[in-house]
């Protein structure tokens, strides 16, 4: 394994059984096989430190294309919407949100502190939060070292976020204000466009694509 990314993978044959194809990994050491052969998926020169940050701000950027549709046009009395008394309002999902952007701008600039920062008020809220993810941008965009490693970045802050960006998208839908589910591997996400104002969604539908016909 290199760079916390890459792995050695054997190559996969197959072997036709009941007209079915089969995978089967064969062994290294096999010489009777000339099929069986190791292959090094070396990913040394993709990623660099240079592509590992371009990695994360990519991540970055799509957390803010999903965060701001769920975001954007709430309806009134949103914030302080309640399914029941253990759970998060939206507001207070959203102070988590803006907390977890500062923890991992904190990180990243080698400082592992949390600290609970939130209000209860929706606008300062929703600014601290795409301002924090604008930090981290910056932060990553620029040639100061990572003060921790990405894989944290990822499964702490990073991770956590787009958690609770599907916990608002639910509450919306609990709401009677849900989103239109969206083909996410076609929207324009672009590193570095971190504000609440993104591209037009690229392909909505309506409807559950999970839903069996």
């Amino acid at each position: 394994m290199r760079n916390g990314f890459c792995h050695t993978y054997p190559e996969p044959t197959y072997i036709t059984q009941n007209i079915h194809l089969v995978p089967a990994i064969m062994k290294d050491n096999l010489e009777s096989n000339d099929k069986s052969r190791n292959i090094q998926r070396d990913c040394g020169d993709l990623m660099t430190p240079d592509a590992t940050r371009s990695l994360l701000r990519h991540l970055v950027a799509t957390l803010a294309y999903r965060s701001a549709k769920v975001l954007r046009d709430v309806p009134p009395g949103f914030a302080q919407f309640s399914i029941g008394p253990t759970t998060r309002t939206p507001v207070q999902i959203l102070a988590h949100l803006a907390d977890l952007m500062a923890w991992g701008l904190r990180a990243a600039q080698g400082e592992y502190l949390w600290r609970a920062d939130g209000t209860d008020n929706w606008d300062t809220e929703l600014h601290r939060f795409f301002d924090g993810l604008a930090e981290l941008d910056r932060t990553l965009a620029s040639d100061a070292p990572l003060g921790h490693p990405p894989e944290m970045l990822i499964q702490g802050p990073l991770a956590d976020a787009f958690t609770h960006v599907g916990q608002l998208a639910l509450l919306r839908g609990a709401a009677g204000a849900p989103i239109r589910p969206e083909s996410y591997a076609r929207a324009q996400i672009v590193a570095g466009r971190v504000g609440i104002d993104q591209a037009p969604p690229g392909r909505e539908f309506d409807g559950d694509a999970s839903a069996r016909k």
